[in-house]
């Protein structure tokens, strides 16, 4: 079941955080709106995975006369126990934009605020939420188990068993390679063997050979001989996309 999209607006100028809420009802994403005025409230409030999208002003709570950047202190903050949520910096000050790699800030808006910036904002973040939340639902010892799909590093089909593996553990059920490729919406997941199906945010880039995609945590995900240079030419040309922050497609494999 898809979770709901939550959305924190940490403003001390009243204007904005109206603007931002008559922003948001315009775009159509369907969310639930928090407001807080000042950092102790938001950090007090916040938790990891209650917030998809937090909208920090970068001097909430300070101003750009002191050069007391609270909205990004409280950032950093919620980052170290939230690494999905994205954080969209509203500010009318570049001057401390430059730290916003500590907290892999996903935009910046300047102010006074542009309506079809933030819309764009939402309507990517409200996509790639909807995304990362996606699920699949497969039978494991007769009973219906749903599994999110970007929990899922790779699959692998032997002795007519699926193996859904996962960071913690493996998942078995009974579905053929097909009907599984069917099932797994994201555009990560690249069929790179008749019998195996990889999930390419897992991929360990730096540490691939001439048969294997070499995942994360050091399994070895074999390459059908045939579609070897396919699938290879595959990986890169998403990674190349993340790198420019386009859009990513289906992948499709051997």
């Amino acid at each position: 079941m898809l979770q709901p999209f939550n959305i924190a607006i940490c403003e001390d100028d009243r204007n904005d955080t109206l603007t931002l809420r008559e922003m948001i009802a315009k775009s159509g994403v369907a969310a639930s709106v928090f407001g807080y005025e000042n950092t102790e409230d938001f950090l007090s409030a916040f938790q990891p995975g209650l917030f998809q999208l937090a909208l920090l002003d970068i001097y909430f709570g300070g101003s750009a006369e002191t050069g007391r950047p609270d909205g990004l202190d409280a950032a950093v903050e919620i980052r170290e126990t939230d690494p999905d949520i994205w954080i969209a910096f509203t500010t009318s000050s570049l001057v401390h934009a430059k730290f916003g790699y500590k907290v892999k800030a996903d935009r910046y808006i300047d102010k006074p605020l542009d309506e079809q910036e933030v819309l764009s904002l939402l309507e990517r973040a409200a996509k790639h939420f909807a995304e990362t939340s996606a699920e699949i639902t497969v039978t494991v010892d007769y009973k219906k188990r749903a599994i999110r799909q970007r929990d899922i590093l790779y699959v692998e089909i032997f002795n007519k068993k699926t193996a859904i593996h996962l960071a913690d553990e493996t998942v078995t059920t009974y579905i053929n390679i097909t009907e599984m490729e069917e099932l797994l919406t994201l555009p990560s997941f690249l069929r790179c063997h008749r019998c195996n199906i990889v999930n390419m945010d897992y991929i360990d880039g730096g540490a691939e050979d001439e048969r294997d995609f070499i995942m994360e945590n050091g399994d070895r995900v074999y390459i059908g001989r045939n579609d070897r240079y396919k699938a290879k030419r595959a990986y890169r040309e998403y990674i190349a996309r993340l790198a420019r922050g386009q859009p990513t497609t289906a992948a499709g494999g051997g």
